[in-house]
């Protein structure tokens, strides 16, 4: 069964390595930028578990962090599953998690008192806070298209199998059949 949106599919092998399929400025294979974002998102979700466990001054905020912490740890495992087993549909709950990281800090700057004058301390955390947001909202949002970019490129790789998919089967009398 052959898909017409390969023309010439039986000469052309699947192109792995285009532009399409590139992120950091075209010199990283998506899939391998996927990888580099599970791995530093892995790093910031123990850090936030140490944090958890080791600087805990109030409960008021435990059940919340530890929700969190679960779904975050569960979406990167099936991060690293999607990349591994080149299964796309592994990487949709890491992809609505960070949508959701990305309307959690949105909800947060709303939140921020402009109000607040005083010292010059309190505008410098005000203003260090504003970055910080400002800067996870940017790397949140890079991060969403380069998931985005390797569900493409599993989208695309996966066309392209369905475009040669035969079954074979090996007889008892050592010969091949194609069906």
């Amino acid at each position: 069964m052959k898909d017409v949106s390969y023309p010439n599919a039986e000469t052309l092998p699947f192109p792995h390595f285009d532009s399409k399929y590139k992120c950091c400025c075209n010199t990283v294979h998506v899939k391998q930028g996927t990888l580099i974002i599970g791995i530093v998102c892995s790093i910031i979700t123990t850090f936030g578990l140490f944090s958890m466990v080791f600087s805990r001054e109030s409960t008021d905020s435990l059940l919340f962090e530890l929700i969190y912490l679960s779904l975050d740890t569960i979406t990167l495992v099936l991060l690293f599953v999607a990349v591994l087993k080149d299964k796309k549909i592994f990487l949709i709950p890491f992809f609505l998690n960070q949508e959701s990281v990305i309307s959690t800090e949105e909800i947060e700057i709303e939140k921020s008192h402009p109000e607040m004058e005083g010292t010059i301390i309190i505008r410098l955390t005000a203003a260090f806070v504003a970055t910080t947001f400002i800067l996870v909202f940017g790397l949140t949002s890079w991060w969403l298209f380069v998931i985005y970019k390797c569900y493409q490129y599993y989208s695309d790789m996966e066309k392209h199998r369905e475009a040669f998919n035969t079954t074979v089967s090996y007889t008892a009398d050592h010969r091949f059949h194609v069906y």
